[in-house]
C-alpha cells in the first residue's frame, strides 16, 4: 500500500502509511468504550496517540536533519503503527557520521524529556502524590491532564531508551556496528551485531515464552529476522562494491548519432538510446520520448532535437554499487557506460536485477535451503518408490 503525503518539513516529505488508521481505531475502542468513555475519551484517546507519533516524527526528523547535515540526500519520513521510518538515499561515507546519524533521533528525545522535566516535577508537587502511588492516581486508561503529562513523558524516554539498545534494527544497533567498524571492518562488524542482535532477543525470547508471553516471543523472532535481513544487506552490498559494471553492461553498436532521424532509433524497438558523435556521449533519448514522438508523428525529427542532456554517465570500472547510487540519486535508470571516454553500452535497471538475483541465488541462507529443498525431494521420491 501506498503511504499518502502529509506535507514537507525543512524540505524533508513526511508520510504516513495507511496502516496508521489501524491505530486511531485501536485509540477510539481503547479510551472511548473504556472508563469515562464517549466523546470525551475518544477525544483524548485520538490526542494521546497523535501526541506520541509526534514524538516519533521528531525522533525521525533529528536522523533526517543530521543526515542533511552531512550532505546525504534524504527522501522522506514515514510514520508506522510501530514507529517510523527516515529513508536515507546513500550510507553515510563514515562511521562517525553513521554514528551520528543514528544517535541523532534517541539525542532528540532525551532533549524534549529534559525540557519536559520541569513540567514533571510542577505536576508531582501539585498533585501531592509520592512516586510509588504516582501510577495509581494516573491510571493509564483514565483521561486527564496528569495521565496524558505522565504516559507521554515515559513514552518519550522509552522511544529514547528503547532506540539506544545494541540490536538491530535499533539506532544502538548501528551504532554497535560502526564502533566495530573501526576495529574489524563493516562486514564482520554487521556479523558481530548481528550475533549480538540474535542472542539477546534469544534469551528474551525464551523468558517472554517461559512466562506465556506470546506476544513478545514473536517480537523477539521479528528481531531476529531484521538482523538476518541487514546481515544479507551489507553482504550484498559488499559484493557490489566489488564488482565491475563493465562487466554487467549491455554492450551496443554505438547509439544513434545526433543528426539522425527519431526513426533511426526505433529500428530495434522503442528502448532507451544513448546520442554519441565522435565516441563520445551528448545525451539520452528516453523509451517514453521515443514513444510519443511516434505516437504525434514526429519521427522526422532529429536526435539532438528532443534528447536529455542532463544526464550522468560511469566508466567501465565503476563498482555497481556505486552505479547504483547514482542511479537512485539522479533518478535515471538507464546509464551509459564509458571506457576512457568513449561510450561502450548501457546498464539499467534491469541489468542491476539481473546482478541481484544472480547474488541472493550465492547466499549462504538460500544454499542451505537448495540443500534441504534437495533432501526433502530424495526423501520423497524414496518413499514413492
Amino acid at each position: 500500500m501506498r503511504s499518502f503525503t502529509l506535507g514537507t518539513i525543512q524540505g524533508i516529505e513526511i508520510k504516513t502509511h495507511p496502516t496508521m488508521a489501524l491505530v486511531l481505531l485501536w485509540a477510539l475502542y481503547r479510551w472511548g468504550f473504556g472508563p469515562g468513555g464517549g466523546l470525551t475519551g475518544a477525544a483524548y484517546g485520538l490526542l494521546f496517540v497523535a501526541a506520541i507519533f509526534g514524538l516519533v516524527l521528531l525522533h525521525e526528523l533529528g536522523h533526517g536533519l543530521m543526515a542533511r547535515q552531512y550532505g546525504l540526500a534524504v527522501r522522506d519520513v514515514t510514520l508506522l503503527p510501530f514507529g517510523g521510518v527516515a529513508r536515507v538515499e546513500q550510507m553515510p561515507a563514515s562511521t562517525r557520521v553513521e554514528t551520528l546519524v543514528a544517535m541523532a533521533g534517541s539525542l532528540v528525545n532525551l532533549a524534549i524529556a529534559m525540557v519536559t522535566l520541569p513540567i514533571m516535577l510542577v505536576l508531582f508537587v501539585l498533585s501531592d502524590t509520592s512516586f510509588s502511588q504516582l501510577f495509581q492516581r494516573f491510571r493509564f486508561d483514565t483521561p486527564s491532564f496528569g495521565s496524558f503529562v505522565l504516559y507521554l513523558y515515559l513514552a518519550n524516554l522509552l522511544l529514547a531508551l528503547v532506540n539506544l539498545l545494541p540490536i538491530f534494527p535499533m539506532d544502538g544497533g548501528r551504532v554497535l556496528r560502526s564502533v566495530l567498524t573501526e576495529f574489524v571492518g563493516r562486514a564482520n562488524a554487521t556479523r558481530i551485531a548481528v550475533f549480538v542482535t540474535a542472542l539477546i532477543a534469544a534469551i528474551a525470547g525464551a523468558i517472554a515464552l517461559a512466562n506465556g508471553e506470546w506476544l513478545m516471543t514473536l517480537v523477539f523472532l521479528m528481531l531476529v529476522l531484521f538482523a538476518l535481513a541487514e546481515g544479507r544487506a551489507v553482504r550484498l552490498e559488499e559484493h557490489l562494491r566489488r564488482m565491475e559494471v563493465g562487466h554487467f553492461a549491455v554492450w551496443d553498436r554505438g547509439g544513434i548519432a545526433p543528426n539522425e532521424p527519431l526513426a533511426i532509433a526505433l529500428r530495434d524497438g522503442p528502448r532507451d538510446m544513448v546520442v554519441t558523435a565522435h565516441g563520445a556521449v551528448l545525451g539520452m533519448i528516453w523509451k517514453s520520448d521515443l514513444q510519443r514522438a511516434l505516437q504525434s508523428g514526429m519521427l522526422h525529427k532529429t536526435a539532438s532535437e528532443i534528447m536529455d542532456r542532463s544526464i550522468v554517465t560511469a566508466d567501465v570500472e565503476s563498482s555497481v554499487y556505486d552505479v547504483h547510487s547514482m542511479m537512485a540519486a539522479n533518478n535515471q535508470w538507464s546509464l551509459p557506460i564509458t571506457e576512457h571516454g568513449a561510450y561502450r553500452g548501457m546498464f539499467d535497471g534491469e541489468r542491476l536485477s539481473h546482478v541481484h538475483t544472480m547474488l541472493r541465488s550465492r547466499t549462504p541462507e538460500h544454499r542451505h535451503l537448495t540443500t534441504i529443498t534437495g533432501s526433502l525431494s530424495q526423501a520423497l521420491r524414496g518413499f514413492v518408490r
